[in-house]
């Protein structure tokens, strides 16, 4: 297959994935959670969408923003990234200052491995340990 037109399917690809996320129901934890899974297991994959890569990542992303509106309530998808991005400690992890950060900080320690040969995801990683202000492996997230 041509680069050109592997981009293609990549990004028709990723247009899909997204859009199902997006479309997300206002629902239980529990059932969000399972609506999630199945599309996680295809973002995983790697079938078409290389793991870990920027659509990887920026899918994982809408997930966990999408989860975050539903969760805490919010009317809208942008007042969720809003709060993503608001700076403020938590009560579990004092030290990370977003739920950005924590996102940032969970998608290096599951998709990133330390000697990872790409200069993306070694960029990922170095962002990912700069706010957890400690390598990622001395970390324990809670993710509830």
């Amino acid at each position: 297959m041509a680069e050109e037109e592997y981009q293609s399917v990549v990004s028709n690809e990723f247009r899909r994935l997204a859009d199902y996320l997006l479309e997300t129901p206002r629902a239980s934890k529990e059932e969000v959670q399972k609506y999630h899974c199945s599309l996680k297991k295809k973002i995983d994959s790697g079938e078409i969408i290389p793991v870990p890569s920027h659509p990887h990542r920026t899918l994982h992303e809408i997930m966990w923003i999408k989860g975050h509106e539903i969760y805490n309530l919010f009317n809208k998808f942008s007042e969720a990234i809003a709060h993503f991005c608001k700076i403020e400690a938590s009560q579990e992890c004092k030290d990370i200052k977003s739920e950005h950060d924590r996102f940032d900080i969970w998608y290096a320690k599951t998709y990133v491995p330390k000697d990872i040969d790409d200069n993306w995801a070694r960029a990922v990683r170095e962002v990912a340990e700069k706010e957890a202000g400690k390598p990622l492996e001395e970390i324990c997230l809670c993710l509830d």
